[in-house]
Formats: structure tokens, sequence, C-alpha cells
């Protein structure tokens, strides 16, 4: 977002910025009104997800296995622990094992970032 934007829309009436029958972002509505086709406009605010398994276990892989060795190495976790969390996420992509692969490649790669100071 840009910064200065937001900060004036911030100064604008509460009423002006809340949802108002049913419709979610009524100033960006307004906005893209005459610019978007009403039938997008119309649709419901949804979610979206992204691809960590499939960036892991394709492109990042060699980045990841890279992390998950500077995690083993640190002595924060125990290596054997590490080694497992991988193979099982590679065993099971589209299970629930990607979290904690991910969440150790975040580990590795702030140790990484931090590698001189400690």
């Amino acid at each position: 977002l840009d910064r200065p934007l937001l900060d004036w829309v911030y100064t604008l009436p509460g009423a002006w910025r809340t949802p108002r029958g049913g419709q979610n972002k009524p100033l960006l509505a307004d906005a893209m009104a005459g610019r978007l086709n009403p039938q997008l406009q119309a649709l419901p605010k949804r979610g979206f997800s992204l691809p960590q398994a499939a960036w892991m276990a394709g492109p990042l892989r060699p980045r990841f296995e890279h992390l998950m060795d500077r995690v083993a190495a640190s002595g924060l976790v125990e290596p054997a622990a590490v080694r497992e969390v991988w193979q099982d996420f590679l065993a099971d992509q589209g299970g629930p094992t990607w979290s904690r692969a991910w969440t150790l490649g975040v580990l590795g790669s702030w140790l990484d970032q931090h590698a001189s100071s400690q």
C-alpha cells in the first residue's frame, strides 16, 4: 500500500470506509466504478493461498536443503529431527508437514542472515 494514501484514507469519516449494503471496500469500489466489469466488482471477498510446498519441492528445493543443513548444524535443533521433518515433507508434499519444513527454512534463513553476528 501507498502509505500517504493510507494515512489520507484514515482521515475520512468512518462511515465512508465501512462496508455498505454488503459491499466491502466502498471507496475502492467507487474509485474503480466504470473501469471494472460490474460482475467482477460484485464478487464476494475471498482469500488466496500461496503454493509454498510446490516451491519448496521445486525451484526452491536447493535453497531449502541448504537451509535445513544450516539449521541442523546450528545446534539449536536436533539434526536428526531436522532431517526427519524434511524427509517427511518430501514424502508427502500435500500433507501438513510442509509448514514445519517452511518454519525450519525460515529459521535457517535467519541464521544465514545473522551468521556474522554469531
